[in-house]
């Protein structure tokens, strides 16, 4: 994506966030994949820091619901956040989390996608 296409991406996201605050403030659900979106594009313009937080704050609210993509999404989202910021330890960690909601929600694309991350943790490991 673009440096264009992200930024419109975010101002959809965060004109989202405000339907979803207006007309669903106690949807757990809505809210916790609205934040996860906006944390992930946060983590596309580059701003470490800020997707850790909003992706750790998804990921709390994820795991009040029952929907294991959404947690899994979180968990995935942490894991590429703390491969950027080079802690494989926390990636490993997070990225198999994500790989057991994976399967549990039975989303054999998320399970293909999460392997390749693993695949990247794993070769970033040893190259340290």
């Amino acid at each position: 994506m673009t440096e264009e296409q992200l930024q419109k991406a975010y101002d959809l996201i965060m004109t989202e966030a405000a339907i979803i605050a207006k007309h669903f403030p106690d949807d757990v659900l809505k809210t916790s994949v609205n934040l996860y979106e906006q944390g992930y594009l946060q983590f596309k313009f580059g701003n470490i820091h800020l997707a850790e937080e909003l992706l750790q704050e998804t990921l709390n609210l994820a795991l009040q619901t029952d929907d294991f993509v959404n947690h899994a999404c979180a968990y995935r989202g942490l894991a590429e956040v703390m491969l950027a910021k080079g802690d494989i330890k926390m990636a490993k960690s997070d990225a198999q989390k994500a790989l057991v909601c994976f399967e549990k929600a039975g989303d054999t694309v998320g399970v293909a996608g999460l392997k390749n991350l693993m695949a990247q943790i794993n070769s970033q490991g040893r190259s340290l």
